[in-house]
């Protein structure tokens, strides 16, 4: 994996296409904010102003329903250290993109950082804000 350096081949920068896509269906709705970060991480990744046609074919095919997180995951090859904070930092852009951000974006988040092993400050921090969110529902369910 060269996540850090931006040297993606070309099966890695599907499979980072499958993770952020991942992130923006987390809450089984794709937004057009949520599409236009992918891309443009994407292109930030690979360098490239123009994506490949086939990596937009790629990104255009994604399926929800038959992505598998731990599959991908695991073919990604990210364990720990700085590329997995990168990696977190880009699903949690993703993520951020529609500005409403729900438990099921935040269970997507903490079930890739506990699968790549990112550093446990990372970890705490989208407990808290699982924490904080789950604290506004009961509120609002008490009102």
């Amino acid at each position: 994996m060269t996540l850090a350096s931006k040297k993606l081949t070309r099966i890695e920068s599907e499979l980072l296409a499958d993770l952020l896509m991942g992130a923006a269906y987390a809450d089984n709705n794709l937004e057009n904010s949520e599409q236009a970060i992918v891309l443009k991480i994407m292109q930030e990744m690979t360098s490239q102003r123009m994506l490949p046609a086939s990596l937009m074919s790629h990104i255009s095919a994604f399926n929800p329903k038959a992505f598998n997180l731990d599959k991908t995951l695991k073919a990604f090859g990210v364990k720990g250290g700085e590329e997995a904070k990168l990696l977190l930092g880009l699903l949690i852009r993703v993520t951020e993109a529609d500005d409403v951000y729900d438990m099921d974006e935040g269970s997507y988040l903490m079930k890739v950082a506990t699968a790549i092993n990112a550093p446990k400050e990372l970890t705490e921090n989208l407990t808290m804000e699982l924490l904080d969110e789950g604290d506004l529902e009961e509120i609002e369910i008490e009102l």
